[in-house]
């Protein structure tokens, strides 16, 4: 199975999200997408974001009907700052793992028999079985990884570059493959993101490009690692749409419709609870 996590603050959450998860995940052949949205951002300033309970209102409200996109409030029932390494890890101690029954112990056998044979006139037999069985045997439930799951980390261009702040940013690499999503009109270049990748995370990284070609038609694009414990990491450009949350929020500041910039439960709960009209 082929898992896809999206975090992000999704403040709010708008059609451009949408859009691009449904790319991505149809590009990467996705089973499943979570959508994550964080309770307590470390990177981000905290003065207009809406409460994270509201917020992931809003992405399970608007996702209840997409096949395969799911929304996960992992990050809220979580303590502390929301570090992208923590919901990984603990997202693979929780979904990834199957449960294995072990035994462990011994089982003792004694059997004591006793025949009397008496011979007269008549043949007379009388056997006596004794049996104990002691059985001394612990079971134990443990995790064992399931092979079967591959996560794909998924971010867009802009969090990439900042990753070199992030919490224990390597070990994201380890742990999950990822996806970059890139759009048309981006300054930096698979060279930008190959130097990067160099410099902050790896030198193993290589691109190669497919044969007789500089471009892929699909737009998927893989650097992989010749060093084994960091996993795969994938380019997708996905459709530029020119939407952004902060312009959303301008547009409710100034009392603009957002109508068609955001999935309708999205509208409906911003109108109902009257958020970022203030901000």
């Amino acid at each position: 199975m082929n898992v896809g996590l999206f975090g992000g603050t999704f403040n709010p959450l708008h059609n451009g999200h949408i859009e691009v998860v449904i790319f991505v995940k149809k590009i990467f052949d996705l089973d499943i997408i979570h959508l994550i949205p964080s309770a307590i951002p470390p990177h981000k300033p905290s003065g207009n974001l809406v409460p994270a309970t509201l917020r992931f209102q809003m992405v399970k409200g608007a996702v209840n009907e997409l096949s395969g996109i799911t929304a996960s409030d992992i990050e809220l029932k979580r303590q502390g700052k929301s570090f992208s390494i923590d919901t990984i890890k603990q997202f693979k101690f929780e979904k990834c793992l199957s449960k294995k029954a072990e035994t462990s112990g011994d089982v003792d056998v004694d059997v004591d028999v006793d025949v009397d044979v008496d011979v007269d006139v008549d043949v007379d037999v009388d056997v006596d079985v004794d049996v104990d069985v002691d059985v001394d045997v612990d079971v134990d439930i443990v995790d064992i990884p399931n092979d079967n799951v591959n996560l794909f980390f998924i971010i867009g261009t802009d969090a990439f570059f900042e990753m070199e702040t992030w919490k224990d940013v390597r070990s994201i690499f380890r742990e999950t493959s990822t996806i970059i999503m890139t759009r048309a009109g981006d300054k930096r270049k698979l060279k930008d993101i190959e130097l990067f990748l160099h410099s902050v995370i790896s030198s193993g990284y290589q691109y190669i490009p497919p044969l007789n070609s500089n471009d892929s038609p699909t737009g998927k694009y893989t650097f992989t690692n010749s060093a084994p414990d960091f996993r795969p990491v994938h380019i997708c450009k996905v459709p530029a749409i020119p939407i952004s949350s902060t312009k959303i929020r301008q547009m409710l500041k100034n009392h603009q419709t957002i109508t068609g910039l955001v999935p309708p439960f999205v509208e409906k709960i911003i109108i109902e609870k009257g958020l970022y009209f203030d901000n």
